[in-house]
């Protein structure tokens, strides 16, 4: 259609990672086809207003970018490196074989644990003292593990050192890991009978791919801790100072933010903190490193954009600083990692290429339907003819019509659902007109999917939380889809 089109590739990438209800309704390919087209006729419909220039489109295509050529990075630098030998994939097969069920008695101090073992050498049963742990707030669970000596190496390799060495029902002796102090009994140890060649199979590709997983994330950690530390970055407490009064007076109740007294001994002490401007602070440095720096307004812009996945520890002022500057390191570590894949050409690989252009096409469309919703205008005739209109659908529970005032938040809702559709059906078919559309029907009907034409089909959402941009895997039809059918 015009000069957009939708491959196989793009199709079945979508068609498998998107909303079920297509699926679950005869003629499943052919009708989520059909709304991908919608979506491709409302991006061409934004190319032609330029909304591929818009800055809010620009900006989210570059954070796509970057995210994109900071995978290949990963894959060129990191997963490449990866190597795991097949002695060492048998090795964890065995060790996977291998379950324990272990009991832990825990306590914050050396003294308490030392009396405890004490206890434990004259005789006091393991499990009275256990027992004696259990409570309102510490559940049987929280001292509690099934698990097998594989995953137990990968998961926690310090509990898997000490359990190693341990004997069936033996203790530890105390043991000092981050939170407090253990004393770790394994209470049974067995192994699992002779394993099927399809399952031997089946355990040496999840094997293989939970050794690489693990290696390349210990691999990736090196490697960013390299990047940032050869940069000697250091955060410039001024502007810290201001970014943490500005976060905080966003996020904080104002009872906490009150509480912090986060504007106290910085050069915001004069200003209300109920209207503090970030804008004239934008400038700043926030933090220097050897080659460049990070302004106010480049963490603030960063931020934004990702703001609905951040849950920074308000627990204590203490704390709330902690996971800011945190925070910083993250966006550091971020735009250090684009700049180093951006150096290395890797904007240019048709794998990125191709990605970017179905989330431009995406993103346009998305675009383009925040116009048509902002072009919709209503006034109070509008609802109250809309509300008679449609009356018999504003009823409480009880089955009695709601009056107008009291129903006017949904009516007005409702109103906007039903304009904004037709608005959008008229553009569709306006453009359905203007363009040529050419759907290859042997082709479509070639494409093997996983799910189709079952009435049971259930939604799978996939999310990317890797990387420096949460993101779906890849472009989807919207899920607004379903009202229309």
């Amino acid at each position: 259609m015009g000069k957009l089109d939708i491959t196989v590739e793009e199709f079945f990438l979508n068609y498998e990672f998107g909303p079920a209800f297509f699926k679950r309704s005869d003629n499943s390919k052919k009708r989520y086809l059909n709304v991908m087209i919608y979506e491709k006729l409302l991006a061409l419909d934004g190319y032609t207003q330029g909304l591929h220039n818009s800055p809010q489109v620009r900006r989210t295509l570059k954070e796509i970018e970057g995210d994109l050529i900071t995978e290949e990075l990963y894959k060129d630098d990191v997963l490449s490196k990866v190597f795991v030998p097949e002695e060492e994939i048998f090795d964890a097969i065995e060790a996977d074989r291998q379950n324990l069920t272990l009991k832990w008695l825990f306590t914050k101090s050396f003294e308490e644990i030392s009396r405890q073992k004490i206890w434990l050498d004259n005789g006091v049963p393991f499990d009275s003292l256990f027992s004696r742990q259990i409570s309102y707030s510490v559940s049987f669970d929280d001292r509690f593990l099934e698990t097998t000596k594989f995953k137990l190496s990968i998961n926690n390799p310090q509990l898997f050192r000490i359990v190693d060495s341990l004997k069936t029902t033996k203790c530890s002796a105390p043991v000092l890991v981050d939170d407090g102090w253990y004393i770790i009994k394994v209470v049974n140890n067995w192994t699992n009978v002779i394993i099927t060649e399809s399952d031997l199979t089946k355990r040496k590709e999840n094997m293989t791919r939970l050794i690489r997983k693990n290696r390349s994330e210990k691999l990736s950690d090196l490697y960013v801790e390299n990047l940032m530390s050869a940069q000697e970055p250091t955060i410039i407490r001024n502007s810290f100072n201001v970014l943490q009064a500005f976060i905080g007076q966003n996020i904080l109740p104002a009872k906490k933010y009150t509480e912090f007294d986060l504007i106290k001994g910085t050069k915001l002490k004069s200003e209300n903190p109920g209207i503090l401007n970030i804008k004239k602070y934008r400038d700043q440095k926030l933090v220097k490193y050897k080659t460049g720096a990070v302004s106010l307004g480049d963490f603030i812009q960063w931020y934004d954009d990702r703001k609905n996945y951040f849950n920074f520890n308000t627990s204590s002022k203490q704390n709330f600083f902690v996971s800011l500057q945190q925070t910083i390191w993250q966006m550091l570590r971020d735009k250090l990692l684009i700049q180093k894949a951006d150096e290395r050409g890797l904007t240019n690989r048709e794998i990125v290429k191709k990605q970017q252009k179905w989330w431009e096409h995406k993103i346009i469309f998305s675009a383009v339907k925040a116009d048509i919703s902002a072009s919709i205008k209503v006034d109070d005739g509008q609802l109250m003819a809309h509300y008679k209109k449609n009356i018999h659908t504003f009823k409480n529970a009880d089955g009695k019509i709601i009056p107008f005032d009291k129903a006017k938040n949904n009516v007005r809702s409702d109103f906007r659902k039903q304009e904004y559709m037709a608005k959008m059906y008229r553009r569709i078919l306006k453009l359905k007109q203007k363009y040529k559309i050419t759907i290859n029907e042997e082709l479509l009907a070639d494409i093997y999917v996983d799910v189709s034409n079952e009435p049971k089909a259930i939604d799978v959402y996939s999310v990317k939380t890797g990387g420096i941009l949460p993101r779906p895997l890849h472009p989807t039809i919207d899920w607004e889809w379903r009202a229309w059918f």
